[in-house]
């Protein structure tokens, strides 16, 4: 069965955040979200960062889907900036000093902004519609075409070195057929899942590599997800039809040659969708430091909740899983990524 859930999310109109009071989850450190709300975002059609972005801890930055990025401070749930003149925003991500990458879909690049900042540091084009990245601690970057311009054609997976110079691409195939975003681990592997008309798969192209290697890996899912690191394990999106809707599990795992082993698993549940359903395609996990270099298991989870009577940005505990601690309903970005500042 084919579903290609991510480009469902791709060209959503960006409808007003919802004013929603955010606390943080019990028992977790200061790193977690402390706010009192997140303001609806001011959408000008130009960039902006406000000055004081600069001295701010931790950003949040939501993808719309759409044309624009909206960047928030994200233990008061003020909007400091807006990145515009961009064209499907898709994923994120970021690397150790906590610049942001953003996927264009539409227009099958990679753009990197400097951390607090309307400045474009550069463009990382791809073959494809851009739905997915990932950096390494070494400040390796990994971006998946989830298709080659047409859903008829095999995406790839296009990798820069120190994210420089030219990139090295690899078509997808198999199981992976469709390529959705990556995740490095702490090794310098980078996972991803995939899918074809008939089957669904995780692959890699691991550290010292050239090629695509399918996975051993007994998780089942219907559909491709995003793979993430979340400072202690890899953290694989595992979306299951349930109902008339999806259910989203992260199933922690680690990897050993070609064989992803399966650890522990957090079910995402909520109350407004139907039949419970829950349908997070790329998750974000808040770590102590930015993602790359996290040497800690996050304790928050952040997602675009696409499912039928949602709509909604929603802050989940991590790992406990369960319902969302706070939602923001009216928005589902499709893509979201935390800035620490560098120490």
């Amino acid at each position: 069965m084919k579903r290609l859930r991510h480009a469902l999310s791709i060209g959503m109109a960006a409808a007003l955040l919802a004013g929603c009071d955010m606390q943080p989850p019990i028992g977790t450190p200061a790193t977690m979200l402390r706010a009192s709300a997140i303001a609806a975002p001011a959408h000008s059609g130009k960039s902006w960062v406000l000055p004081e972005a600069k001295s701010t801890k931790r950003l949040l930055y939501l993808s719309n889907g759409s044309d624009a990025v909206y960047v928030y401070d994200y233990d008061n749930g003020k909007q400091v900036g807006e990145l515009t003149g961009l064209d499907g925003t898709s994923g994120e991500c970021v690397d150790a000093k906590g610049d942001v990458y953003v996927a264009n879909f539409t227009d099958g690049d990679v753009v990197e902004y400097a951390r607090s900042s309307t400045k474009s540091l550069a463009t990382y084009r791809t073959n494809g519609n851009a739905i997915g990245c990932a950096l390494d601690k070494n400040g390796d970057l990994a971006v998946a075409d989830l298709y080659a311009f047409s859903s008829s054609s095999p995406g790839e997976l296009c990798l820069w070195k120190h994210a420089k110079g030219n990139a090295t691409c690899y078509m997808g195939g198999g199981p992976c057929f469709y390529v959705y975003p990556p995740g490095y681990d702490d090794k310098g592997n980078v996972i991803f899942e995939g899918q074809s008309d008939i089957a669904t798969g995780v692959c890699a192209v691991l550290s010292g590599t050239s090629k695509i290697t399918t996975l051993n890996y007994s998780g089942a899912s219907c559909c491709g997800g995003g793979v993430t690191w979340d400072g202690k394990y890899i953290a694989v999106t595992d979306l299951e039809v349930v109902g008339s809707g999806v259910q989203t599990t992260i199933v922690r795992a680690t990897l050993s040659g070609t064989t992803l082993t399966i650890r522990s698993e957090t079910d995402l549940s909520d109350t407004c969708g139907v039949d419970g359903a829950v349908e997070v395609n790329a998750p974000f996990i808040v770590g102590t430091k930015n993602t790359p270099v996290n040497d800690k298991q996050g304790m928050a989870l952040i997602g675009g909740n696409l499912a039928d009577g949602c709509a909604s940005l929603a802050f989940w505990h991590y790992p406990k899983g369960g319902d969302p601690y706070r939602s923001v309903a009216g928005f589902a970005p499709a893509g979201e990524a935390v800035s620490l500042a560098p120490k």
